[in-house]
């Protein structure tokens, strides 16, 4: 039986533990630790979790896992390291990197380390661990968060800070000062044939000439023909209280389906995947790459979770109904460049009428 001591969103303790495996209530978080383990050449030790995990079976990631009740996130890491890879690490060799709260429940403690061995000097835990290799801190990059390899960090703007410290722990540095909330977000750049750029730029500074971000929006359609809209908060300094498709902008290490469907979560509490969702159309606007993509959801309005902040009312509208109001008074079309948008339409009505027709 495995306990967890219990935190609140500031990591302030609870006083009371929780039996692994069982619900956390709201409001109460747990503590797990990893760490990345890099050598002088710059490289990054990923292990294999063992073919019978019931989460994520095959993957690769970086060692790790929760904090026990009565341990502190040092000895829990020392603990992982030693039962799954075999490695004996003083505590003066372990630097934290960084600090990931509130995420799923949990609050996360990323720790590098240095180790020079191979692979095969690896003791694997059965049942965890079956594998290891070794691979550079770019390729690494590339594959953490991506299908067959977990990331240490999940928020895309802590991703890229993570990345950022490996780099700096790798020249030497030891210390690294905590962070008080999110680092500012960060969007990948883009040439105007979309390809990638490799370099990122802080959201609401101007874009470099030539260089364009990745915007997305995702309309929901139900069984009646009608399209969701949200209402931007009047507290948002761009068109507050304006009507609109849910959507937003990608962050820096998302793909266009994923940023897609992140923000219909956190705009609506809608949760769908990828292989959910219809892409419509794309479209290259004055600032950035935009795709629009298609869902089918019969969600009531009660059973919404609109963002604060960001939405503060929604509305099923009838398509033919929308059609008539976009582009006129709080009504916003789609890339807000109306110019632009007219052949998306035709492509919401083509989606609406198949979705009719698996319905009647």
């Amino acid at each position: 039986m495995e306990l967890w001591d219990l935190y609140d969103k500031d990591r302030k303790p609870l006083g009371r533990t929780h039996l692994r495996g069982t619900p956390l209530a709201p409001g109460e978080y747990h503590l797990a630790v990893i760490v990345v383990i890099v050598n002088k050449k710059g490289q990054v030790l990923l292990t294999r979790r063992a073919a019978e995990k019931d989460l994520c079976p095959g993957w690769w990631e970086n060692t790790g896992g929760s904090v026990l009740a009565g341990e502190t996130s040092l000895e829990a890491i020392r603990r992982e390291l030693r039962e799954e890879t075999g490695l004996l690490a003083r505590r003066e060799e372990l630097t934290l990197l960084l600090q990931e709260n509130c995420r799923a429940g949990t609050h996360f403690d990323i720790y590098a380390l240095t180790w020079e061995g191979e692979p095969a000097d690896i003791r694997f835990q059965p049942g965890e661990t079956d594998a290891a290799r070794w691979v550079s801190l770019r390729q690494w990059e590339q594959v953490a968060g991506t299908e067959g390899t977990l990331c240490p960090a999940r928020r895309a703007a802590y991703r890229q800070e993570l990345y950022r410290r490996v780099a700096r722990y790798c020249q030497g540095w030891r210390e690294f000062p905590p962070m008080e909330g999110p680092p500012s977000e960060l969007w990948d750049l883009y040439d105007k044939d979309r390809k990638p750029l490799g370099r990122t730029v802080e959201r609401g500074a101007p874009l470099p000439e030539g260089t364009y971000h990745l915007a997305v929006q995702i309309a929901p359609l139900n069984s009646r023909g009608e399209i969701l809209l949200t209402r931007r908060a009047d507290s948002k300094p761009k068109y507050p209280g304006c009507w609109e498709i849910p959507g937003g902008c990608a962050k820096a290490g998302e793909d266009s389906p994923t940023a897609a469907c992140r923000e219909l979560l956190e705009e609506t509490g809608i949760a769908v995947g990828p292989e959910d969702m219809t892409l419509l159309t794309q479209l290259l606007v004055p600032t950035a790459h935009f795709d629009l993509y298609a869902v089918t959801a019969d969600v009531p309005l009660t059973q919404l979770s609109l963002q604060p902040g960001e939405t503060d009312q929604a509305q099923w509208l009838p398509l033919e109904a929308w059609l008539e109001r976009v582009g006129k008074g709080n009504y916003l079309t789609p890339s807000w460049f109306p110019a632009l948008d007219g052949p998306l339409y035709p492509k919401l009505q083509q989606y609406r009428d198949r979705v009719l027709d698996l319905t009647t």
